[in-house]
C-alpha cells in the first residue's frame, strides 16, 4: 500500500467498544448459532421475486486444520432471484473464527443483463500480516482484474459479510447492543469503510397465523464514496432472521417458516432418516446370505467413507446448492455445458491467489442477508 492510501485509510478505524467486544466473546456463544434460515424476497404487492438461504457450520480450516488451534466456522449464504425477468444473485461463502476473525471469503455476483452479464468475484485471504482483496469483475467479453492488499495495522475491529452475520445472531442472543459499536468493513467497490450497529428493541410480528416476539438491529453502512446504507433486521430471540429490509428499497425479505425447536432437529429434517432398511431388488445375490452380507458391509463402508469426506468439507454441500440454483434459474438446454464455464470461474480465480495462508492474530480481528447491489447484496 502506497503513503497515498495509507493516509486515506487512517481516519477510518473501529471504536475501541467495538474491539472490546469482539475480544469478549466466549466459543460457547458461537456454538448456539450454528442453524440455518430461509426467507424469501417479495415485492410491496406481494409478488415472490426470490430467496435467500444461510447456514452456520463448524467446520476445520482446509488450508490451515490445525494452525492457531481453535474452532472454525464455515458462513455460507446466497440470494438468487429475478427482477423484472432478469435473474441475479449473491453468494457469500467464508471461514470465521470465534473471535470473527476472517480466514477466508468468496463473495460472487451475477447480473444477467439481456446478452451481457455482469460477473463480479471477490476474494478476501489472510496472508501474513495483510488481508489480500483479489476482484475479478466480468462485464460482457470485458474482463477487470485487481489486487489490493491491506496491511494488519489498519484492521483492528474488521468484519467481513461473513463475520456480520454471525456478529447479529450473537447479538440477538445477548439481546442488547452495545453503544457506539462501529466495525471497519467493505463497501460495495471493495474499499476499506465503517458499519455501524444500533438496538430496535423487541416488538411483535406476524408469522402465518401466530405473533412471535423479535429483536430488531439497524446496521448503517459508511461508505467513502457513497451515501450511507441502512439495513433493519429482525430476529426471532434465538438468532433466525425473520425480517429484513433496506431502508428506502421497494422489497423485503420474510421467513418462510418458523424455524425448527433445535438446531439437532433442523439437522435432522434436512438429512432424512438414514436408518432405513436396504429396498429388495429382485435379483439373484439378493438371495444368496453370504453375497448380501458382503454388499451391506461395503454399503455401510461407502456410507462412511462418504459421510466422512462430506464433514471435512461441509462447503461442498454450499458448492451444489449453488450450481444447481444457478442451473434452474437459466433453465440451460444443455446443463453439462454449463457446467464447464460455471467451475472453470473458480479455477481462473484460485490461479491468482498465493497459496500461503495464516489466520490474524487476535488483537487486529475483527452482509449476507438479501438479494441486492453487488457487495451489500447478503450482509446483514
Amino acid at each position: 500500500m502506497d503513503q497515498e492510501s495509507e493516509g486515506a485509510l487512517s481516519h477510518l478505524r473501529a471504536s475501541e467498544e467495538a474491539i472490546n467486544f469482539l475480544a469478549s466473546i466466549d466459543p460457547q456463544e458461537l456454538s448456539h448459532c450454528l442453524f440455518g434460515d430461509e426467507l424469501m424476497t417479495m415485492s410491496r404487492d406481494g409478488t415472490h421475486l426470490g430467496e435467500f438461504r444461510m447456514r452456520v457450520y463448524s467446520a476445520p480450516y482446509r488450508e490451515h486444520p490445525d494452525s492457531g488451534g481453535g474452532t472454525r466456522f464455515l458462513v455460507h449464504a446466497t440470494s438468487k432471484g429475478a427482477i423484472n425477468d432478469i435473474p441475479c444473485g449473491t453468494t457469500v461463502c467464508a471461514y470465521v473464527t470465534t473471535n470473527l476473525a476472517t480466514l477466508e471469503q468468496h463473495h460472487h455476483e451475477y447480473l444477467e443483463l439481456n446478452e451481457q452479464a455482469l460477473d463480479r468475484k471477490v476474494e478476501l485471504v489472510w496472508q501474513e500480516e495483510s488481508l489480500l482483496v483479489n476482484k475479478v469483475v466480468t462485464e460482457g467479453e470485458e474482463v477487470l482484474r485487481e489486487s489490493v492488499r491491506l496491511e494488519m495495522s489498519h484492521l483492528a475491529g474488521f468484519l467481513s459479510e461473513a463475520s456480520c452475520l454471525l456478529l447479529t445472531r450473537l447479538l440477538t442472543r445477548r439481546a442488547h447492543v452495545p453503544h457506539d459499536l462501529t466495525f471497519l468493513c467493505l463497501d460495495s467497490e471493495s474499499c476499506l469503510a465503517t458499519c455501524t450497529f444500533r438496538s430496535l428493541g423487541t416488538e411483535e410480528l406476524s408469522i402465518g397465523e401466530k405473533k412471535v416476539e423479535v429483536f430488531g438491529i439497524e446496521r448503517t453502512l459508511y461508505s467513502q464514496t457513497a451515501p450511507p446504507t441502512t439495513w433493519h433486521s429482525y430476529y426471532l430471540l434465538d438468532g433466525h432472521l425473520v425480517r429484513r429490509e433496506q431502508v428506502g428499497s421497494p422489497t423485503t425479505m420474510m421467513i418462510v417458516r418458523l424455524p425448527a425447536q433445535t438446531p439437532a432437529a433442523e439437522e435432522a429434517e434436512e438429512e432424512g432418516d438414514t436408518d432405513s432398511g436396504v429396498e429388495q431388488q429382485t435379483l439373484n445375490w439378493e438371495e444368496d446370505m453370504q453375497m448380501y452380507s458382503r454388499f451391506l458391509d461395503r454399503k455401510e463402508e461407502l456410507l462412511s467413507e462418504h459421510a466422512e469426506y462430506a464433514r471435512a468439507h461441509p462447503e461442498l454441500r454450499a458448492l451444489l446448492g449453488d450450481f444447481l440454483q444457478y442451473l434452474l434459474l437459466r433453465k440451460p438446454a444443455d446443463p453439462v455445458a454449463c457446467a464447464a464455464p460455471y467451475f472453470a470461474s473458480f479455477s481462473a480465480l484460485d490461479r491468482d491467489i498465493p497459496s500461503t495462508r495464516s489466520p490474524p492474530t487476535p488483537q487486529s480481528t475483527t452482509d449476507a442477508t438479501a438479494a441486492a447491489s453487488p457487495g451489500d447484496g447478503v450482509v446483514a
